[in-house]
Parts: C-alpha cells; structure tokens; sequence
C-alpha cells in the first residue's frame, strides 16, 4: 500500500500505519488463503450501506482472483440485507479497475481519491 500512498503525496511512517490498522479494528477480517494470512478487509455496516473501509492484500496474492472472490462475498453480504457498498480508492491505485469490474461507479472524486459505489438490485 506503501506504493499508492506515496503516488498520492501521502508517507506514512510504521506509527502511522499502526494506527490506521487499530482504527475500527473491530470491524475487520483477516483474510487467508492456504492457511496464511494474506490480507486484511474492514467493513463498517451502517442503516443505509456497508462502507469498505479497508482492504488489503499481499502483493504476491494480488490478481490471483482472491480480491474478486472476497468482493463477491462482501457483495453477497450487502444483497442479503439490500444494502449498498461504498468505498473510496486512491486515484492512482489500480484496485480501482477491480472494482469497476464488479459494477462499482465512481460517484466523485477528490485530488487524492474517488469515492466509488455498488448498489444492490432489488
């Protein structure tokens, strides 16, 4: 992630991203694959929409399908109680095409991201 922050004018230092990963820490999920943590996903379930605070993979485990199968599941989730799905991604972050290809829009966007969603069909 270190990579996009910086694109974006953004340098965290260890402290920083400490504190980004305690924020809402008890919304998230790890995420495995074969037994190894790979990831992490941070949903925030609000009355209107579920809001994709954080997710992260591995760069090795990037664009193997894992981040289209948990997106799946998350939108899974948000249709079972017809609920939209929002989220904002760094403007330079190529996460954004994943989403894109799972029907996410770009509502709008500032000069350091864009703030996407999914709307579930009735």
């Amino acid at each position: 992630m270190n990579k996009h922050l910086q694109h974006a004018g953004l340098y965290l230092d260890d402290r920083a991203h400490l504190m980004s990963i305690d924020e809402f820490f008890s919304d998230s999920y790890i995420i495995s694959y074969q037994n190894r943590a790979i990831g992490l996903l941070k949903l925030g379930l609000f009355a209107d929409k579920i809001h994709l605070r954080q997710f992260q993979l591995l760069p090795q485990y990037q664009g193997l399908g894992i981040g289209s199968r948990v997106l799946v599941l998350v939108k899974r989730k948000a249709q079972d109680k017809q609920l939209a799905i929002t989220l904002n991604v760094l403007l330079k972050n190529p996460a954004k095409q994943l989403y894109l290809r799972h029907d996410f829009v770009v509502m709008n966007s500032n000069k350091l991201e864009y703030q996407m969603r999914w709307q579930c069909q009735q």
